[in-house]
């Protein structure tokens, strides 16, 4: 989609949101990254650089040195491609095959009820713009470009290291501009699945869907500190209640899109009898009014809402497959006790804060999926932490409480930390960088509570490594009510350039 000149003049310093534009205009869902790393790969080849793609859609770029820079040691500029896919309820937007539309707002970049993509997108354009420029010094460059960050680091753990020989590594994957990232936390993934016991639905019953939506939502490491409501934890407190009050039969359930979103949706499609119905609305308004009350302080507001679920008729179906169609199952009232204890049972949020520092996160966990497949219902979710031993702790105590519930558990994509050095050679020159630029002297160095491809990178990268991580102020990650704002997209990019020149 594009935008109006008038922005694309104001803030297209070197064409970097010129390439923003090219890059939102080729959908990158994680796992479907080849059609924009095909496009990076031909681009570049254009441009006569040296580029490697393997399997995985990894792009490794080279550019030499520019003229007096020709022997300086290499420096490794890092994204991915791939972006979380989170958007309101109310937006159409299929994210595997259409652009996202982007939007200025009072400097401010967003999409139209979906996530932006600035997270990574940002990194993209920057390596782009420094790739196609005669004007800018820098040494030699390694741009490296990743996939499937958000889900999996697939791209980072398949990577071939031995295309790359530099020692001084910025990923480009922050969310403030005068913050400098140092270290940041390992974790895994989780999946608890909870087998259904099914019952017979009493065809005299009306089927509905209680929704609970409006939520704020957000990245579960840079925005879990805020106390968000989460809308998974909220459904499983009002099924409990409701279950227990009248009688109800629940048939499906559903909430969030990523284990390392916050969940601002989740709903149920239950069967109640039609004389129960103003009676289980006034129960949401009641339901909806506390959490409200709960979470003023963070300024959620939610809706709980009971709406109409069209029955399927048996008149209706072309081919009858009367043992399949007779009568709807429902999760049994055991299993509905068990999802409920098990999304109660389950440590999440904010478990720990940094000794001595209660400001800054230790450890966390997010609840992120819930859903359904063969007979089962599933809860997926992330879990972070600075200190590993916290992580195998929050694993085994989720393995038994899963097993006291007949559950199962499963362990997924585990990533490591990266562990912080202070006041190194690249921090230096970057605050020096920071400060001749901006004129400002608010540059902090912070380790985050959030999983980067540092952590892998440094692991296979041969000998001492010398890190740094930045970004442009990006605001609700992974939500859709994602932005940048434009004016630090270009201040930070001043700033690398001038950065790289140190170099």
């Amino acid at each position: 989609m594009s935008i109006e000149q008038t922005i694309i003049n104001q803030y297209n310093v070197d064409n970097i949101l010129h390439y923003f534009q090219e890059i939102a205009n080729i959908p990158r869902k994680s796992g479907y990254e080849q059609a924009i790393s095909n496009y990076i790969k031909d681009w570049a080849l254009n441009l006569g650089l040296d580029v490697f793609q393997d399997e995985q859609y990894n792009l490794v770029i080279k550019k030499a040195g520019t003229e007096g820079y020709e022997s300086h040691e290499p420096v490794i500029l890092q994204g991915h491609k791939d972006m979380v896919c989170t958007k309101l309820e109310s937006v159409e937007h299929d994210f595997i095959n259409s652009p996202i539309a982007l939007h200025v707002e009072n400097g401010i970049l967003h999409a139209n009820g979906t996530t932006l993509g600035a997270d990574d997108g940002f990194a993209l354009a920057y390596g782009m713009a420094i790739l196609a420029s005669t004007m800018i010094p820098h040494p030699p460059l390694e741009v490296v470009f990743t996939v499937e960050e958000e889900t999996t680091f697939k791209g980072v753990k398949t990577l071939d290291y031995s295309h790359l020989q530099g020692k001084r590594l910025i990923n480009m994957d922050g969310e403030r501009m005068n913050e400098v990232t140092i270290g940041s936390a390992g974790g895994h993934g989780s999946t608890v699945t909870l087998p259904i016991a099914q019952v017979s639905v009493n065809n005299e019953m009306t089927k509905r869907r209680i929704t609970i939506e409006g939520l704020k939502g957000g990245h579960s490491g840079c925005d879990i500190h805020l106390g968000r409501g989460n809308a998974i934890y909220i459904l499983s407190k009002v099924l409990e209640r409701i279950t227990g009050e009248h009688n109800i039969r629940i048939t499906e359930v559903s909430g969030g899109s990523a284990p390392n979103a916050i969940p601002l949706r989740a709903y149920a499609d239950v069967y109640l009898h039609l004389q129960d119905v103003p009676y289980v609305q006034v129960l949401l308004q009641e339901e909806q009014d506390k959490w409200n009350a709960h979470y003023a302080s963070v300024g959620e507001n939610m809706t709980i809402s009971l709406s109409v679920v069209p029955k399927v008729n048996r008149e209706d179906l072309v081919e009858l497959d009367l043992d399949a169609i007779t009568m709807e199952r429902a999760f049994s009232g055991d299993t509905v006790q068990k999802l409920c204890a098990l999304i109660q049972g389950i440590e999440q949020g904010v478990l720990q804060h940094a000794p001595g520092n209660p400001d800054e996160v230790w450890y966390s966990n997010n609840i992120g999926v819930l859903g359904m497949a063969d007979d089962a219902v599933y809860l997926k979710m992330q879990v972070r932490s600075t200190d590993t031993k916290n992580l195998e702790t929050h694993y085994k105590g989720l393995v038994q409480l899963a097993e006291t519930h007949g559950a199962t558990t499963s362990l997924e994509s585990p990533y490591p930390g990266w562990l912080p050095t202070f006041d190194s050679p690249l921090q230096q020159a970057y605050q020096k960088a920071y400060e001749s630029v901006t004129g400002a002297k608010d540059l902090q160095f912070n380790v985050i509570h959030a999983g980067l491809e540092v952590g892998y990178m440094l692991d296979n990268l041969q000998g001492p490594v010398d890190a740094i991580n930045i970004g442009p102020n990006i605001h609700d990650l992974h939500a859709p009510t994602e932005r940048m704002e434009l004016e630090s997209f270009v201040t930070t990019w001043n700033v690398l350039k001038e950065f790289l020149k140190s170099l």
